[in-house]
C-alpha cells in the first residue's frame, strides 16, 4: 500500500517522459491561485528511484507548488518497477482534454521509444484506436511548423489535418503518377504552399471547412492548364497553337467557363483590388 508523506519540493523529480509541454494558460493560473490559497489537496503519487521520488501523477500540481513556492508537498509513495510506473502514468494522462495533439503524438512517440513499442502494442496499452494515435503521430513528424501552430493554439488540429494533406503524394494522386516522379521543383513548391496555407489560417482564424476547400483548390492547380489541346482540321495532327480559354484570377484555372463572371473595374484600381486580395490571403493567378 502507498505510504503518506510529507516530501521536500528539492526531493522530487519530473516524470521522465511529460504529456504537457506547456503550463500557461488559464486553468493551470487557476491551479496555482488555488493551491496558494488553500494548499495541495490531492497527493502526488510518486515512487522512490535512486535516492529522490519521480512523480507518476500530480505533474501539474507540482509546478502549480513550484510556482507558489511551497518547500514541501503531500505524497504517496509507492514502490514500482518500470513497467508499473509506465501504466500508472498512462491511466494518468490518457483521455485528458486539456493537452493538444501535437503533446499527445511527442508523448506517444516517446513511449515508443523509451519502452520498444509499436503502435499496434502502444494502442492496446492506451485503449485508442489505431487511427488516433496514428492521425497524432503523423501530426507531428510531418511538419513541425504546422505541429507547433497546434500546440500554441494558433490553429485546431482538424486545420491541422487539412493541411497536411498538402504533399506530395496527394500531388501524385491527383496527377496519376509515382511520387518519385515528381521533381526536386514541385516538392518544394508543394512546401511552400503548405507553409503559405498554415500562415493564412492562423491569420484569418480558418475553421476546418475553409482549409478543405484550400486544399481543394490547390489539388486544381496540379493538374495541367489546358489538358485537351485543339486537334487539327484533318483529326489526326494536333494544331500549332493551343487556345487559351480565360482563367480564374483566384484558382489559375480554365475549367467550367460558364460559371466565370467578369469583373468590370477601371484599369487604375485593378492593382488597388489586387492588393486587397493578397491581403485577404489570396494567391492570384494572372
Amino acid at each position: 500500500m502507498p505510504e503518506l508523506r510529507m516530501i521536500p519540493y528539492e526531493m522530487l523529480v519530473e516524470p521522465p517522459f511529460p504529456m504537457r509541454e506547456q503550463f500557461g494558460d488559464m486553468p493551470f493560473q487557476e491551479l496555482v491561485e488555488s493551491i496558494g490559497a488553500h494548499g495541495v489537496k490531492q497527493p502526488l503519487l510518486v515512487r522512490p528511484v535512486n535516492g529522490h521520488f519521480e512523480i507518476m501523477a500530480g505533474h501539474r500540481r507540482y509546478k502549480a507548488s513550484g510556482a507558489c513556492g511551497l518547500r514541501e508537498l503531500p505524497c504517496l509513495v509507492e514502490e514500482c518497477d518500470d513497467e508499473k510506473a509506465v501504466d500508472t502514468m498512462l491511466a494518468e494522462n490518457s483521455g485528458r482534454e486539456d493537452v493538444t495533439a501535437t503533446e499527445e503524438g511527442r508523448w506517444y512517440l516517446s513511449l515508443m521509444e523509451r519502452f520498444n513499442l509499436d503502435e499496434a502494442a502502444l494502442c492496446r496499452k492506451l485503449k485508442k484506436s489505431e487511427s488516433y494515435i496514428a492521425e497524432r503521430i503523423a501530426l507531428v513528424q510531418c511538419d513541425d511548423e504546422i505541429a507547433n501552430a497546434v500546440l500554441n493554439k494558433l490553429i485546431n488540429f482538424s486545420v491541422a489535418k487539412e493541411l497536411l494533406r498538402v504533399n506530395p503524394y496527394t500531388a501524385a494522386l491527383v496527377l496519376r503518377c509515382p511520387v518519385e516522379q515528381l521533381d526536386e521543383e514541385r516538392v518544394k513548391n508543394i512546401e511552400r504552399q503548405r507553409k503559405s496555407f498554415l500562415d493564412i489560417c492562423v491569420r484569418s482564424g480558418a475553421t476546418a471547412r475553409v482549409a478543405h476547400s484550400y486544399v481543394e483548390q490547390w489539388k486544381t492547380w496540379q493538374l495541367p492548364n489546358n489538358p485537351y489541346p485543339a486537334q487539327g482540321t484533318n483529326g489526326n495532327e494536333s494544331a500549332q497553337t493551343v487556345v487559351q480559354m480565360p482563367r480564374c484570377l483566384i484558382c489559375g484555372r480554365d475549367a467550367d467557363p460558364q460559371n466565370m463572371r467578369e469583373l468590370r473595374i477601371h484599369f487604375w484600381e485593378l492593382d488597388k483590388v489586387k492588393t486587397v486580395l493578397r491581403e485577404a490571403g489570396f494567391v492570384l493567378y494572372e
